[in-house]
């Protein structure tokens, strides 16, 4: 007879859990990155160096990028709009065309982003992204 109950409380503990993990906040859930941003050489054939980052919850930034919360910040400062990331003030760069495509595709606080613009080199990259696209 005991063997007829198993199954019964096996069933009965997945229903309870699955039932658990339906009713739980949505904020239970871990933030993970919506952006991918990359930098790639233009004159090699590399894959290009990618990192990702997750900004939609402040109290929660994510990803792989070394300067996620200070990127984070940069971005919500222009609204997700990459295209107007202002310069950091007060970075000198090598006057050395190294061309190198930085890019930015995914969502950012649930609009798409898709950006590419092409830098002279990795330093004015960094310097005109607000180190957005530093690492």
């Amino acid at each position: 007879m005991q063997s007829s109950l198993k199954p019964i409380a096996v069933g009965a503990c997945v229903s309870a859990l699955a039932a658990a993990l339906l009713l739980a906040p949505a904020s239970a859930a871990p933030a993970l990155p919506t952006l991918v941003l990359s930098l790639q050489d233009e004159h090699t054939l590399i894959v290009p160096d990618t990192r990702t980052l997750g900004c939609d919850d402040p109290e929660n930034v994510t990803g792989s990028h070394p300067r996620r919360e200070r990127a984070c910040a940069a971005i919500d400062e222009v609204g997700g709009d990459f295209t107007k990331l202002p310069a950091t003030v007060g970075t000198n760069c090598p006057m050395i065309y190294d061309p190198v495509t930085a890019r930015a595709k995914g969502r950012y606080k649930g609009k798409r982003v898709d950006f590419e613009f092409v830098y002279a080199n990795h330093c004015v990259a960094a310097a005109e992204s607000n180190d957005v696209f530093r690492w």
